[in-house]
């Protein structure tokens, strides 16, 4: 068989696995960003089921519509936004600052498996949602002691400018116990 024809079988099995997958509430995505690293690498596959906001918890995975784009970040919380309407506050593991909430309707899932070159990491249910949790917990805490500590800075010295050396320092200093957590996560 040409290689060809073997391609284009392989393009139509895709095809008819993820049509099948999308009729059972599950969606897949391959992750192009760098922003979940080392969770989520480019590349990696992931499996998202069909959530609704209240069904998410504090450190879940989710993906979500952003313009002509789909996101990949932990989930945070819901709070009423303009009008009543459900936001969705998400933050990435990579930054400081939480995300622009988002709408709801935008809300297309939580990510319940990532295949990384063959292996399946399953991230529902016992010992993997205490490590989301952690993780999600641990973003937060970074977020807020870096704020304090800029916020220190500027208190102490009022005329200075705050160099990105010395901001990047923070941010490495800060980081350091998230990024040993999220390299156990992988290792595990």
């Amino acid at each position: 068989m040409a290689d060809e024809t073997k391609s284009e079988i392989k393009q139509v099995a895709m095809e008819l696995r993820d049509a099948a997958a999308a009729m059972n509430g599950f969606q897949r995505f391959v992750y192009n960003g760098t922003c979940m690293n080392p969770i989520l690498m480019k590349g990696d596959y992931l499996l998202v089921q069909d959530a609704r906001p209240e069904e998410l918890l504090f450190g879940d995975i989710v993906v979500y519509r952003k313009q002509d784009q789909f996101v990949a970040h932990r989930f945070l919380c819901c709070r009423p936004g303009e009008d009543n309407a459900l936001q969705i506050i998400t933050k990435s593991d990579d930054r400081f600052e939480e995300d622009n909430p988002f709408h709801s309707d935008f809300l297309i899932g939580k990510v319940v498996e990532i295949n990384k070159n063959g292996k399946k990491i399953k991230l529902y249910g016992g010992f993997k949602r205490i490590e989301s949790y952690l993780i999600a917990a641990v973003s937060v805490a970074e977020a807020i002691i870096f704020e304090a500590m800029i916020e220190v800075k500027r208190k102490l010295f009022k005329n200075v400018k705050i160099k990105k050396t010395f901001r990047s320092k923070i941010e490495k200093m800060i980081s350091m116990p998230k990024l040993l957590l999220l390299k156990w996560f992988i290792l595990a």
